[in-house]
């Protein structure tokens, strides 16, 4: 079919770029321990006014990642950083690419 139609084909069911269809979906965030009762992928993506935790530049959960786990079975070589590298202040972050 035409990729035009394919909203109308899935019923609605499609979701793509920028999740405005799906406004209301996903669940808002309202404060840190409310935050843990959510879906991990759904955190930290819609934030209550005045919520200052979501995605956008300087916000501490815009990713989610780590660059090593310690173990006790076995000691890297060379030093860990903390983050992965690459996070530009720019970028939405992954966690965004979730729903985008």
């Amino acid at each position: 079919g035409n990729v035009g139609n394919l909203e109308t084909e899935t019923g609605g069911m499609l979701w793509y770029g920028q999740r405005l269809k799906g406004d209301g979906a996903i669940p808002v965030t309202e404060g840190l321990d409310q935050v843990e009762t959510l879906p991990l992928a759904a955190r930290y993506q819609v934030c209550a006014s005045g919520i200052n935790l979501c995605s956008g530049k300087d916000k501490a959960n815009k990713y989610n990642d780590a660059c090593w786990e310690p173990r006790s079975d076995f000691t890297p070589k060379t030093t860990q950083m903390k983050n992965v590298g690459g996070q530009a202040s720019w970028h939405p972050g992954d966690r965004n690419h979730q729903f985008n």
